[in-house]
């Protein structure tokens, strides 16, 4: 299954001269920055919990400018409960706060909500006391409030309580009955303070009037996409520009990331990504012979690199293109792949993969597709006949007017070598398929004016 990395001086020429329907910004040269959402200043939130979870966001406040809004949402087979969290929490129970030393004897602010029936919201205050968690108070909310109401929940029994450090949660479901939780609650907070009546003037928490947010980036190449979006809240990319680059100013450089004892794959698609796979494309309508692309590879270990094209037409596919690369390259490396295609498509899925070993790096650069009927009306060069499809033991080859036919290579539909050889006529020749494995594969056919084609073939 594999394409060896450094190919034939055929394969340099047919690049330098056919003209592909364009692979949108395939050398990668320019680059967007987008906005994936808002996350609460100082605190944590459930954004941050899933790749794509985005369900803790700022409205219009009781007091101020913003409050905060959880809700509970399904996210592919899960259903994920909004929250933001002040301190942090592990498996249920706090484990470590922010500094508040002022008497605590109630939580008061603002809420409006819509809880789904058997649904909760939750309000969570959590005391340090002298070192030790003196105090868990778990507060539920069911119904429905409309509009904004003040709050005044009591904390350890309303009892006024010394402490070194706290805790605070709001969620949109109750995780402590989690079958409960159901999609379309939500729980809107603002305003929120500790107090009590012993304490004229207490601590405040930090942004405890939820005013401030940061905005939460990605950056991917326009046209393309990748994991960047999805991991964007741990402030990670697995695909940035790279100055070392084929040609022009910039390539992409494709990481496959370590994180703790997760593996995210490096993978960037003209598609779309997200956690349960690539889909969509980009509109195609061409019969391509070979898929190109330059690139460079460092892999961790024994590590593959891998790019594919998935040639599509009213959803089905009817094509394909498949090339790897298994070890590390010496500088930019031409890989090629035939581009097999049964019908035209209308529709191109590219998607370029860097292993999956952590460590693993993939620069590429120069993405293109070309041969068969890419650019033939642009450049008016007629093809070469090849004939029949599907063939049995025998294969025709007509020249295009103006050229002669030299020699052929036979390829399957990784793009392996199965035959080669020289045409014993120029205008019309027969090539030999006896002893060929069937299916697709593509021809490589040389013309005396110096010129190659390639044409899809398929042997029954």
């Amino acid at each position: 299954m594999c394409l060896r990395s450094l190919l034939p001086c055929c394969l340099l020429l047919l690049v330098r001269t056919a003209h592909a329907q364009g692979v949108t910004n395939g050398g990668f040269e320019s680059w967007s920055t987008s906005v994936q959402f808002e996350q609460l200043s100082d605190w944590r939130t459930s954004n941050s919990e899933a790749p794509g979870l985005n369900n803790t966001t700022r409205v219009a406040g009781a007091s101020g400018t913003y409050g905060v809004r959880m809700e509970t949402v399904v996210l592919g087979t899960d259903t994920a409960f909004g929250f933001a969290l002040l301190g942090n929490i592990d498996d249920d129970l706090p484990v470590a706060g922010v500094p508040f030393t002022t008497a605590i004897d109630a939580i008061e602010g603002f809420y409006r909500y819509d809880l789904q029936p058997g649904d909760s919201a939750v309000v969570l205050v959590g005391i340090w006391s002298f070192g030790v968690l003196a105090v868990l108070d778990v507060h539920t909310i069911g119904g429905t409030q409309s509009t904004w109401t003040a709050f005044d929940l009591p904390v350890n029994q309303g009892v006024p309580i010394a402490p070194d450090s706290v805790v605070v949660a709001f969620a949109s479901s109750d995780p402590f009955a989690p079958s409960g939780i159901a999609e379309g609650s939500w729980f809107e907070v603002d305003a929120v303070r500790l107090t009590s009546f012993i304490t004229p003037t207490p601590d405040v928490l930090p942004n405890h009037e939820f005013e401030l947010w940061d905005e939460v980036t990605s950056e991917d190449p326009d046209g393309w996409s990748s994991f960047n979006a999805l991991l964007a809240p741990y402030q990670l990319s697995s695909v940035i520009p790279s100055t070392q680059a084929h040609s022009g100013a910039l390539s992409a450089r494709v990481t496959t990331l370590g994180v703790g004892s997760d593996t995210i794959p490096g993978i960037l698609t003209n598609g779309t990504v997200s956690p349960f796979g690539v889909g969509g494309g980009l509109p195609y309508s061409d019969m391509p012979g070979m898929m190109n692309a330059w690139v460079q590879y460092q892999p961790t270990g024994q590590d593959t690199a891998r790019i594919l094209a998935y040639f599509l037409s009213g959803g089905a596919p009817v094509g394909s293109a498949y090339a790897e690369v298994t070890g590390a390259t010496t500088g930019w490396t031409l890989l090629s792949a035939p581009a097999v295609l049964m019908f035209t498509p209308d529709t191109l899925l590219l998607t370029l993969f860097s292993g999956t070993n952590p460590g693993s790096v993939l620069w590429v650069d120069d993405v293109d597709l070309s041969g068969g009927n890419v650019g033939v009306a642009q450049e008016r060069v007629p093809a070469a006949r090849v004939y029949p499809v599907p063939a049995g033991d025998e294969l025709f080859v007509d020249a295009p007017v103006g050229a002669g036919l030299e020699a052929w290579v036979l390829r399957d539909a990784q793009g392996r070598e199965l035959s080669r050889g020289r045409f014993v006529a120029p205008l019309r020749a027969s090539v030999d398929l006896r002893g060929l494995p069937s299916g697709p594969g593509v021809i490589e056919i040389e013309l005396s004016d110096g010129s190659r084609r390639s044409e899809r073939i398929v042997k029954y």
